[in-house]
């Protein structure tokens, strides 16, 4: 045979794909479907995944930070209990991050916990739930806090969170209760009180004041003073 020719790789449980010109003196075939060598190596790529960044923080908001890596700015989208934890702008640190890559994008989750990326993990697990509604419930409540209110059947507090109606919140406790251990589950209910509703108004309060550019903690201090304040002497 002459010129270029066609070369095929078999790939089992793959459907055909279009074979690529390349020279070749020898055409392997097994069977009757084919995959192209381009098409098994980006395959590949969709396997692999960015686990933790390190670098100099960039830029610093309440729902993103960008992170410089060797010269190369990867922006990351975080929880408010995350964006509290991180460092200066112009200072390095570490985080880890959940790959979510689909055919039309490919965003990065990033966590300053492990606690954080393991329920977040957790709520993905879950029908209907997506990163967006994973990420508005760890800014909305604590780790423990929702675990808590898992485990209790909490649906209330659940349907509280942005994003997450009732039905929503009933799923998340039907298929998550029993992927909580026994022992994370009482330590959880053991250090979280249900919130009452001026927990609730003070949640949304704070939130709001950090969403302007005000850390987390600074903000907590701002509402309870103004709490106090309020009450009659």
């Amino acid at each position: 045979m002459h010129g270029h020719e066609l070369f095929h790789v078999y790939v089992p449980e793959l459907s055909a794909a279009r074979p690529m010109s390349r020279p070749a003196s020898v055409e392997h075939r097994i069977g009757s479907t084919f995959l192209c060598l381009s098409d098994l190596f980006a395959a590949t790529l969709r396997l692999q995944m960015i686990t933790f960044l390190h670098g100099k923080v960039v830029e610093k908001q309440p729902t993103r930070t960008v992170l410089d890596v060797n010269g190369v700015g990867y922006e990351v989208f975080i929880p408010l209990s995350s964006f509290d934890r991180l460092p200066p702008v112009g200072e390095s640190c570490r985080i880890l991050t959940y790959d979510h890559v689909r055919e039309d994008l490919h965003h990065l989750f990033g966590f300053m916990t492990e606690s954080e990326r393991h329920l977040f993990l957790l709520l993905m697990s879950t029908s209907g739930v997506g990163p967006k509604i994973a990420l508005a419930a760890l800014s909305g409540m604590s780790v423990r806090e929702i675990k808590s209110a898992i485990v209790q059947g909490d649906v209330k507090r659940l349907s509280s969170i942005s994003g997450i109606g009732k039905k929503l919140a009933e799923r998340i406790v039907l298929e998550l209760k029993d992927k909580i251990g026994e022992a994370e589950g009482l330590e959880a209910v053991a250090g979280s009180e249900p919130a009452t509703p001026e927990d609730l108004r003070t949640r949304d309060a704070v939130m709001a004041l950090v969403a302007l550019g005000y850390k987390q903690d600074a903000a907590r201090k701002m509402i309870t003073a103004a709490r106090r304040g309020a009450k009659p002497a």
